[in-house]
């Protein structure tokens, strides 16, 4: 501890923070989650792949991300006070997704069904908003991205999300869940989006 005194600031800031997902003041919580991504990948010499992780993934408490952060508390942290764990991980998903070289087509024009449900498909229990957002991401790749082009909380990124579901009959839902705030949504998409380029190479 004496030799890395902000060892447990990351930690502290967003493990123990109650967040209310469905309060206006998470589009400030996600704003200040993608400053600390951009602050991150203006520091970093790697990718930054490996410092998404997500529910999904093989680091779902965001191990790696916290590490790396523990590093530039000061330089990423401290001057983004609302920053959300879980939110910066995907914000970091959203800059890999949008920095991506491929072409994404609104609707997949060709797609394996069988890797498609693979990665999508809960392996055991009920799916959630995370495997949802796998979903649209598979098979409406460019519209999951307008997603993630539009402001977060604006009227923008909800008219993304409605025709995102409406244009996605595959994955059972015409319009956004009204149980789900829409910041999670997006984050799950991210995710998902992410994950889904990882898978092939991306």
């Amino acid at each position: 501890m004496d030799r890395y005194p902000n060892g447990n600031y990351f930690e502290r800031e967003f493990d123990r923070r109650k967040i209310d997902f469905s309060s206006p003041d998470i589009a400030i919580a996600y704003r200040d989650s993608k400053s600390v991504a951009g602050c991150l990948a203006s520091i970093e010499e790697g990718p930054l792949s490996p410092y998404v992780g997500g529910p999904l993934s093989e680091d779902p408490k965001y191990k790696l991300l916290s590490k790396r952060l523990r590093k530039s508390a000061d330089k990423c942290i401290k001057p983004n006070p609302a920053a959300l764990q879980m939110l910066v991980g995907a914000s970091i998903a959203e800059l890999q997704v949008l920095g991506h070289e491929g072409t994404y087509e609104p609707r997949a024009m060709s797609l394996n069904s069988d890797e498609a449900e693979a990665f999508y498909t809960p392996k055991n229990g009920s799916a959630t908003v995370d495997h949802i957002g796998r979903c649209v991401a598979v098979y409406s790749p460019g519209l999951s991205v307008d997603v993630l082009k539009a402001e977060v909380g604006s009227p923008a990124e909800e008219q993304a999300l409605d025709k995102l579901y409406k244009s996605t009959p595959e994955c059972g839902l015409s319009a956004r869940p009204a149980s789900v705030p829409n910041v999670l949504q997006r984050a799950a998409i991210a995710f998902g989006l992410h994950d889904w380029n990882a898978a092939h190479g991306g």
